[in-house]
């Protein structure tokens, strides 16, 4: 019996810790069409380290929006890049019960920060942003900075401590 089967039948798993695995994007694949069939449970999903990718972003992007009890989702240390967080942003605006995203070193730049400060401004649930060990300069963190003008749920925005410096041209 794979894990997917497990997933589709469980409903009191509160926490699934998949990290460090090799599951890549096919594996997330068979994570989400399993988790497509649950209702209830899963609160936390953290996937980080995975070699997922920006495709297997659209396997996510399907099952988001039916995950109406899942509060945490880290899927830090993947290599998911501007268009990875681009692919989920409609459905992390649905999402109505995630309260903390974990981004950190998933190769999102100053596009990808302009995204997700999209999804701030139209998310009024989101409580933590983990965008650390991504390459999100100064045009990034003003986006950022302008969303939280209208985002009142945001309490923690963790960023890195020193700016990255820009290369000019």
């Amino acid at each position: 019996m794979q894990l997917g089967d497990l997933l589709k039948y469980n409903s009191t798993l509160k926490t699934l810790d998949l990290s460090n695995n090799t599951m890549s994007d096919s594996g997330l694949e068979e994570i989400c069409d399993a988790l497509s069939s649950q209702k209830t449970g899963l609160r936390t999903l953290i996937l980080s380290n995975n070699h997922i990718t920006h495709l297997g972003m659209s396997h996510l992007q399907n099952v988001l929006p039916r995950l109406k009890t899942l509060e945490t989702l880290n899927l830090g240390k993947n290599n998911l890049e501007n268009r990875g967080i681009h692919t989920l942003k409609e459905s992390l605006m649905i999402n109505r019960s995630l309260l903390q995203l974990g981004l950190a070193s998933t190769g999102i730049t100053c596009e990808g920060a302009v995204t997700l400060a999209e999804i701030l401004a139209e998310s009024p649930q989101i409580q933590r942003l983990d965008v650390r060990q991504n390459q999100v300069l100064a045009g990034g963190l003003m986006a950022l900075s302008l969303a939280l003008k209208i985002n009142c749920s945001l309490i923690r925005l963790d960023l890195d401590q020193h700016l990255k410096e820009e290369k000019r041209a």
